[in-house]
């Protein structure tokens, strides 16, 4: 027989979130010849979109050059001092979004204009990170960086650059103070950089495009306005870039951990610990997610105290959720225990595809005696550090 108990535990919350892309991701900046301004749009394998709607993720698996049906974006950083640009220190993880060999799934953006010379006039130019002399005008577009938005843990660089390890071309750096935030690429081409973050969380790189529409660099097509482009490092930041806005992206009291953001009394780290909906009275995400479940078994065995609910797994994870499931019979501070007997199995049928991410877990307490007849159940859920 089973008998209901109490359950303690916080809630959470979510969203109307962004689309994932993976993989090949172009960034598209395009002059507008009717409105006279620039348009930005990224786009995966599909159609272009709105950078907004949208977010590149970069898993925290580690990196593998000879297993890339695993691999990551996760890496150790060398002991190079020609990569001290990248703010991380030897031995430190570090995320790349690689301009080749990325892991599956993983995002390499790069950028591309499908434009000619009769639209952005081709010049010399002279930027020394670009082959010198060049041997022909082209029509060059400047992507500069105007700003930067983490939300994450620490230490919060971002740098892009292409070439080699042993002959880096350093584009963008916020550690070594670039003078210059900016990347160059030519109107009608296609090319990808690699791009280089300290930390997981979210990342909003905040862009403006320039160009010439006269030879010899005359008649600038003016600067844009800002667009953003959002990258989600680690598995959290890609929790948040699915369940909410761009725009709440840059609001931690939207996004946090401890956030509530639709105000039924949870927090966010529950709703992804359990896989409820963080906009809206933790409701499962997907059949088989869900709140605990705690109650009471009386059996020829035995009696029971019973709590069972799905937990993320570690993967490798730098800092994986760690849930500890307690058992009181009276509330009391002081009753509270962790003793139990841990069972996990496998979702199956039509929730199997929950099991690259996700686990069944039930932990089991015996009682002294069948005579209880009420008891309670938590889970306490934190991160590693």
């Amino acid at each position: 027989m089973k008998i209901p108990t109490t359950l303690l535990l916080s809630s959470v919350l979510s969203s109307a979130g962004m689309i994932p892309l993976g993989e090949h991701v172009d960034i598209i900046w395009t002059w507008n010849t009717s409105s006279q301004k620039w348009e930005l749009t990224v786009q995966g394998e599909g159609d272009p979109y709105n950078p907004d709607e949208v977010f590149l993720p970069l898993s925290d698996k580690p990196y593998s050059v000879t297993q890339p049906s695993v691999s990551g974006a996760r890496r150790t950083q060398e002991s190079n001092p020609l990569l001290s640009f990248t703010g991380v220190a030897p031995g430190e993880n570090t995320w790349y979004a690689l301009s080749n060999n990325p892991g599956l799934g993983e995002a390499y953006p790069g950028f591309r204009n499908d434009q000619t010379s009769a639209t952005i006039a081709p010049y010399f130019e002279t930027d020394p990170r670009l082959p010198q002399p060049q041997a022909i005008a082209r029509s060059w577009i400047t992507s500069r960086i105007s700003s930067v938005f983490h939300d994450g843990t620490l230490p919060a660089k971002f740098s892009m650059w292409n070439g080699t390890t042993s002959t880096p071309r350093i584009w963008i750096s916020t550690t070594n103070g670039q003078p210059d935030n900016l990347f160059l690429f030519a109107a009608g081409d296609h090319t990808h950089v690699n791009w280089t973050f300290g930390a997981t969380g979210i990342y909003r790189i905040g862009m403006r495009a320039s160009a010439f529409l006269g030879t010899n660099q005359s008649m600038p097509a003016g600067t844009s306005e800002e667009a953003k482009v959002t990258f989600a490092v680690g598995p959290v930041a890609f929790w948040q870039c699915r369940n909410f806005s761009a725009l709440e992206l840059e609001l931690p009291s939207v996004i946090g951990m401890d956030a509530d953001p639709d105000g039924d009394g949870g927090k966010n780290i529950v709703e992804y610990a359990f896989g409820t909906d963080p906009n809206g009275t933790a409701t499962p995400l997907a059949p088989g997610l869900g709140a605990p479940i705690s109650y009471l078994e009386n059996t020829p065995e035995g009696s029971f105290h019973i709590i069972s609910f799905p937990r993320r797994k570690t993967l490798q994870l730098t800092n994986p959720l760690i849930y500890t499931p307690q058992f009181s019979e009276n509330l009391t501070p002081d009753s509270w225990t962790e003793e139990g007997t841990e069972t996990v199995s496998a979702f199956t049928g039509d929730q199997s595809a929950l099991n690259a991410e996700w686990e069944k877990v039930e932990f089991r307490r015996t009682l002294a005696g069948p005579s209880l007849q009420k008891g309670f159940a938590r889970v306490k859920v934190a991160f590693t550090h």
